[in-house]
């Protein structure tokens, strides 16, 4: 069997990568053995050994994994060959159908950031830290920095602890691909025998991924096409002394964006995530699914059984008393649903930290006299994070509901507004989610001529909001199987 070579731009990438990681690692050596030479006779040099121990770690770091890339786009470019026209066949783990979980790789990437950042934020915060007690108060805004790096270790440790309790996961699907419009089955292989109270939820998101360079940044953001959800109750796994299985049916739109990674700055990806409350450390984990169109036709009848059942078993699920919604019935038929965000200790201080640091930035931009165009950008966005904030802290939403329509009110300390749609106008009303790394869900209203409003977030997962979204629907007096999402 003959290998095909590389494609000239993958063996120029990974010699740029090469090249890119020499130099790195050779300063940091030059570094690392400079600040061991002068630690003696000058202590600060516990920087250059700190700083160039991380440099030159990350550099042969990046030349092992530049050289593992290269066996792997050689091993892939071998399948392409063999599979032209069957996109779902250039992985091995897509064409057996047993797919790992991500969560290995992330951990590592995690790590390999969290050491950078800490290794650059300490020692500048340390050299910085004699200027505060000369009165300069803006290194406070430096001695953050070494606070977030905290905060990134501790995830890294929790990230870590996940990986050492449950090892690796293994996702197993029926059939390969996963088709537009059609049902397909699988399950997810856990190695651990775990039975949670609240069942498993299993994830299915299609996801849009845009990568922009601008000079020397790049930035990546994340855009979530379309996703569902559903519980998998624990009594349904199969549990072992040597692992758990999680049975799992799901469904994708006909008309669902297929995946298309030929761009790897503009690419669309579809990601099935586990995840379950357990005793200590939760469980999570995610696989990348192969979702192709294979030519054969695909009416969509398939997915709308699956919508049709997903609604109704929703439909008997009880709302959680920590949700974030309270449902109350009204005396002339329908409910009264108040929905407004669960504030955690940890939620909290994550929003308390984040405009502290923000501003704490500004602050230093016009201290230092920068040009004020770039604190202009920062207050501007600063004035986003603080009606976030507010809206976190004091907003309310009140949903009533009957077979009249729905009224929705959004309140500030008691003040706001109603809007009112009529039941004639209404398509259907769906959990939603507020984004992929969002923790935020809400419920969604579609109208008859196509028009979309959200109607509330802040609910803390996805089943809770495709129950209540189903308990609507029956205050307006359709049927669980009326109108799919």
């Amino acid at each position: 069997m003959q290998t095909q070579p590389l494609a000239s731009s993958s063996r120029l990438g990974f010699g740029c990568l090469i090249l890119f990681a020499l130099p790195f690692a050779g300063l940091g050596l030059l570094a690392l053995f400079a600040g061991i030479r002068d630690y003696p006779t000058k202590p600060n040099a516990i920087v250059a050994i700190i700083v160039g121990g991380v440099f030159t770690l990350v550099g042969f770091l990046l030349i092992i994994g530049t050289l593992y890339g290269k066996a792997a786009a050689a091993k892939t470019d071998e399948l392409k060959a063999r599979n032209p026209n069957k996109p779902w066949m250039w992985r091995e783990d897509w064409a057996n159908g047993i797919i790992k979980d991500s969560n290995k790789a992330g951990t590592i990437g995690i790590w390999i950031f969290t050491v950078i950042w800490n290794a650059i934020s300490f020692p500048t915060a340390f050299l910085a830290s004699p200027q505060l007690g000369k009165g300069n108060w803006m290194v406070i805004f430096i001695l953050l920095f070494p606070f977030i790096g905290v905060c990134m270790l501790i995830g890294a440790i929790y990230q870590t602890l996940r990986s050492m309790k449950f090892g690796t996961s293994t996702c197993h699907l029926q059939s390969v691909p996963v088709v537009p419009g059609r049902a397909f089955r699988g399950d997810v292989q856990l190695n651990v025998d775990a039975a949670p109270s609240n069942g498993y939820h299993v994830r299915i998101s299609s996801i849009h991924e845009v990568t922009t360079r601008t000079g020397r940044n790049r930035s990546t953001t994340e855009r979530l096409l379309w996703d569902t959800e559903v519980v998998v109750d624990a009594s349904a796994a199969m549990r072992g002394p040597t692992g758990t299985t999680v049975p799992f049916q799901l469904a994708t739109p006909p008309d669902a964006q297929v995946t298309d990674e030929s761009d790897l700055y503009d690419r669309y990806f579809w990601r099935l995530s586990a995840s379950a409350e357990l005793p200590g450390v939760d469980y999570a984990a995610q696989f990348a699914l192969p979702v192709f169109q294979t030519g054969e036709a695909a009416d969509g009848s398939e997915y709308a059984s699956f919508q049709q059942r997903h609604r109704a078993e929703a439909a008997r699920h009880q709302v959680a008393p920590t949700a974030g919604v309270r449902i109350t019935p009204l005396p002339t038929g329908g409910e009264e649903f108040r929905m407004q965000p669960r504030k955690t200790v940890g939620t909290v201080l994550q929003t308390i930290v984040v405009l502290a640091a923000w501003n704490a930035g500004i602050a230093a931009m016009i201290h230092f006299h920068v040009p004020w165009g770039f604190p202009a950008v920062f207050i501007a966005i600063d004035l986003l994070l603080l009606a976030s904030a507010f809206d976190y802290f004091l907003g309310r939403t009140t949903l009533t509901v009957d077979t009249t329509g729905v009224r929705a009110r959004r309140e500030w300390l008691g003040a706001g507004s109603v809007k009112s749609y009529e039941a004639a106008t209404i398509e259907s009303i769906d959990g939603t989610s507020a984004g992929q790394n969002s923790k935020a869900f809400g419920i969604t209203l579609k109208l008859r001529d196509g028009g979309t409003r959200l109607l509330g977030g802040y609910l803390t997962d996805r089943d809770c909001a495709d129950t209540v979204a189903a308990k609507m629907m029956a205050d307006l007096g359709r049927n669980a199987t009326d109108a799919g999402s």
